[in-house]
Parts: C-alpha cells; sequence; structure tokens
C-alpha cells in the first residue's frame, strides 16, 4: 500500500515564489496547495485535509498599526539604554576593588581543609 501523500498549504502573496516552493516541494513528495493571503489560507483550511501549513517570506508586506508604534517604542528604549542610562551609571556607581591575588583565596580555602599546594610545600620546605 502506497502511503498517503502530505497536503502542505502555502501562504504568501508572492505568486513568483509560490510557483518555485511548489515545484520543489512537489518533488520532495508534498501535494501544495496555495493561499494568496491569510484570509484565504484560513479559508482554505477551514475546508479540512491539510496536513502541514508553511507562511512565506515575512515581511512582504509593509508594517502597520500597532506594529509600528511597538517597534519604536522598543528601538528608543534600546538607544535610551546603551546611550544615555549605562553611561550614566558607569559615571554614578563604582565597582569594588579587585583582590590583591586571585589564588589568595584558594591558598586559604586550601590551608583550612588540610592539603597544602605547592606553594605551602615550599614555604614549609624553607623554614
Amino acid at each position: 500500500m502506497k502511503p498517503a501523500t502530505p497536503t502542505l498549504l502555502y501562504i504568501d502573496d508572492d505568486a513568483g515564489l509560490a510557483r518555485l516552493v511548489d515545484r520543489g516541494l512537489t518533488r520532495a513528495g508534498f501535494k501544495v496547495v496555495h493561499a494568496a493571503s491569510g484570509e484565504a489560507g484560513l479559508a482554505r483550511l477551514a475546508q479540512g485535509g491539510i496536513d502541514v501549513i508553511a507562511l512565506g517570506y515575512v515581511g512582504s508586506q509593509p508594517p502597520a498599526g500597532f506594529v509600528v508604534t511597538l517597534g519604536q517604542i522598543a528601538t528608543f528604549y534600546y538607544y535610551f539604554h546603551f546611550l544615555v542610562l549605562m553611561p550614566l551609571l558607569g559615571k554614578i556607581e563604582r565597582p569594588r576593588p579587585l583582590p590583591i591575588s586571585i589564588g589568595t583565596a584558594v591558598l586559604e580555602a586550601t590551608a583550612r581543609l588540610g592539603s597544602a599546594g605547592p606553594a605551602e610545600r615550599r614555604a614549609r620546605a624553607a623554614r
């Protein structure tokens, strides 16, 4: 028995790209159904018989509505954060001083545990 061919719903408003995708996916073993808009895609999906949905190239239509405002707010926050807030905090806050030696804390912990490291062994041998 031959396995059923999966049906793919391809939603994109670019007819040329849709033809290319149709050819490629048909060769890959899919039955391709094309919808030119989101509304047409939803209508075709409601009819049933669709196994896979693929969306076309994002950004083929210019942004509209709240997406533009949201993008402007996010851009403002990004530039404000890195060009104003971070330099201002760099002037106000001061980092804690670095330790004299990074190894000091390690050597102290080693001494407490009772196992001597190479530096301690040399110091004991010199006594």
